[in-house]
């Protein structure tokens, strides 16, 4: 098992950039395939693409974004598991807040598995 390695996190980021980069061009769909598949099956999934293009309307275009913290784990072997928690302080056009993304290895691609923003911006 290897933690916290740079080259674990540059492969993540990648995605994480095409995330948000399909965000600012409203390109939800694309943006939504950078997601595991699997938590789609899920009830309230409807609810969260909802809540992810409110977000990106609401507080207005993404003006930048800072990686605050991440961590990684990978693990080879018999039950192979890759596992990325990124940290980004994001600025919109109104707004500031924290942004946590957790990324899985899933058939050998990197895909978002977890997307939470700073609760108190949204109240």
């Amino acid at each position: 098992m290897t933690e916290n390695r740079e080259n674990d996190r540059v492969e993540a980021e990648v995605v994480v950039t095409k995330f948000f980069d399909y965000l600012a061009q409203k390109q939800y769909e694309d943006a939504f395939n950078c997601f595991n598949p699997e938590i789609w099956q899920l009830k309230k999934n409807e609810q969260f693409k909802t809540y992810i293009k409110n977000t990106n309307e609401k507080f207005g275009k993404i003006i930048d974004r800072k990686l605050d913290l991440w961590a990684t784990r990978v693990v080879v072997g018999y039950i192979p598991d890759s596992y990325y928690k990124m940290f980004y302080i994001v600025k919109y056009a109104s707004i500031e807040t924290k942004v946590s993304i957790i990324l899985r290895k899933v058939n050998g691609t990197i895909m978002i598995e977890s997307y939470q923003s700073d609760p108190d911006k949204f109240l």
